[in-house]
């Protein structure tokens, strides 16, 4: 419920909760005015999500999406429903990317995001393994085939874009093929590496995960 003695009060944040009939009355001399009435229906304002904070290589492109409403404006002043990140456009560093979103009553909606930028690492390989990796990008689960493996010892490592191991496994028997489902999805999203290696091949490859 809201009241004011002010002559004109206003009422921040509204929720829609708040739609109703408002009324009103003067006093002059000590002498109440028949009341005036206005009927106030309050709008729900777009809820614009961009996602998390994330840190992408510099090599790296992904999709933004601020959702399905009528306009929008970025903070480059593009105004596309999405938007392309591209770690070489924005450079190494740490970029804000915002967004103003509009629905068809012309309420807004915002967000921000934070992209983080890096170099990332660089390693040297050397393989002659077959490997199919997908998703990829990933929720958090991946499907891993080798083929090609010479050595009946298979290592998995992953590391962060800072090189720190922060997921280790080793298969035994493993000669010829093998397949199986990783799941990553305890880890914090971002950039990551998957070494394979069969002791005696080595293999790098890049993944997201989302």
């Amino acid at each position: 419920m809201f009241a004011s003695t002010d002559q004109n009060p206003t009422l921040p944040n509204v929720p829609a909760a708040g739609s109703g009939t408002y009324s009103v009355s003067a006093i002059l001399n000590g002498c109440p005015s028949q009341p005036g009435t206005v009927s106030v229906t309050v709008l729900q304002s777009p809820v614009v999500d961009l996602g998390p904070d994330s840190i992408i290589c510099s090599d790296f492109t992904y999709v933004i999406s601020a959702g399905s409403y009528s306009s929008y404006t970025w903070q480059d002043n593009s105004t596309a429903s999405t938007y392309t990140v591209s770690g070489t456009s924005l450079g190494i560093g740490t970029h804000t990317i915002y967004v103003d979103a509009l629905d068809l009553n012309s309420c807004s909606g915002k967000d921000t995001v934070t992209i983080n930028v890096s170099a990332c690492l660089g390693f040297e390989e050397i393989s002659n393994l077959l490997i199919e990796i997908s998703p990829n990008p990933t929720n958090g689960l991946l499907n891993i085939y080798v083929n090609n493996i010479r050595n009946n010892e298979l290592q998995f490592t992953i590391r962060n874009i800072a090189g720190q191991i922060v997921f280790e496994n080793e298969i035994n028997n493993a000669s010829g093929v093998y397949s199986a489902q990783l799941d990553i999805s305890t880890l914090a999203k971002g950039i990551y590496y998957l070494e394979i290696s069969d002791k005696i091949n080595l293999q790098v490859i890049k993944i997201a995960l989302l």
